[in-house]
């Protein structure tokens, strides 16, 4: 179950690079440069944030199910306020 779990992070992680790179044009058009990156760069960049919260988190939850737990919460809260106030 765990090394299922561990390729299903790494797939979706893979599969968001893909499709940034097949969609180039589309997501190239419909985001602002606002950081001075590219849009591709900046996709992948934050799928690779998205995947080390991934695995550690699970690295927590095969230590403490508690903690893993208030990290969810705590970095649900930040993903809300930041969709709040940054939009």
């Amino acid at each position: 179950m765990e090394k299922l779990l561990k390729w299903i992070g790494l797939a979706i992680f893979l599969g968001w690079t893909v499709a940034i790179l097949a969609n180039f044009s589309v997501y190239q058009h419909s985001t602002k440069d606002t950081a001075g990156l590219n849009p591709v760069v900046e996709g992948i960049l934050f799928m690779g944030v998205m995947l080390a919260v991934y695995v550690l988190i699970w690295k927590t939850f095969k230590k403490n199910r508690n903690t893993a737990s208030i990290q969810l919460i705590v970095l649900g809260l930040v993903s809300l306020a930041c969709a709040i106030f940054l939009m």
